[in-house]
């Protein structure tokens, strides 16, 4: 009986440990499952974020495209303005010449033609004026469409930069 005794008491040490170490482990578990709440709300919240992340660069691309496609449209206007410049220039070329015959005219016809002297230099004077500012016209064409160009590449550049971020 006193061995039975003593074995039982081995028992019961053995249950206690045995309690005392499940309560232990059931104590990690509980951090450890609270642990893995915590993670889980992370990513929820890290879901989340890259969710609204890609909505904004969806927007953002969209709003490249109408950018590129105003800026299309701006270079478009620009090289009319700068065809109408250079048909500018070209008449105002065209006039002086006229306006040179009609000087050359105006001397043969002596001072009868004096007159229309004066009126052939004035037409040549505002002639030159007109191809002068036409070719700063031309000019100031030429400066937006660089200006614009760099707009372009930049944009083309923002947008392979979202597409291989968005990949």
């Amino acid at each position: 009986v006193s061995g039975l005794a003593v074995d039982a008491a081995e028992v019961h040490g053995v249950i206690d440990e045995t309690h005392r170490a499940s309560g232990r482990q059931a104590e990690a578990l509980q951090r450890l499952a609270t642990s893995i709440g915590g993670v889980q709300s992370a990513q929820g919240s890290i879901g989340t974020s890259v969710d609204a992340s890609r909505s904004a660069m969806r927007g953002a691309r969209v709003a490249v495209d109408a950018v590129g496609r105003d800026v299309a449209a701006v270079v478009e206007t620009l090289q009319r303005v700068a065809d109408a410049a250079r048909r500018i220039t070209q008449v105002a070329a065209q006039t002086r010449l006229v306006a040179f015959n009609a000087s050359v005219e105006a001397k043969r016809a002596g001072e009868s033609g004096r007159g229309f002297s004066v009126v052939a230099d004035a037409v040549k004077d505002l002639a030159s004026q007109v191809d002068a500012t036409s070719r700063r016209i031309v000019g100031t064409v030429g400066d937006l469409d660089a200006r614009i160009g760099a707009l372009a590449q930049e944009l083309c550049g923002a947008d392979a930069n979202g597409a291989e971020g968005d990949a």
